[in-house]
């Protein structure tokens, strides 16, 4: 199999490989900008629970995690 069809076989649940990591990496450059404009309208408060569902190599808990007060 060529990198591409590795690469592509990787976005419905990204394994543990080069071609994997190339996915998330992708991911996360791919979603950072809508995923940043939505971060940007809300507000975190203290007693705030935080729960990220969705996809990408971790980016959005990342910048979550930083908007939060507690971090």
């Amino acid at each position: 199999m060529n990198l591409v069809r590795k690469i592509l076989a990787n976005t419905r649940k990204p394994k543990e490989s080069t071609s994997g990591r190339i996915m998330l990496k992708m991911m996360n450059i791919m979603h950072d900008k809508n995923a940043m404009w939505g971060l940007n309208h809300i507000e975190i408060k203290n007693s705030a629970n935080i729960l990220e569902i969705g996809c990408g190599g971790g980016k959005n808990i990342s910048n979550l995690l930083k908007k939060s007060p507690e971090f």
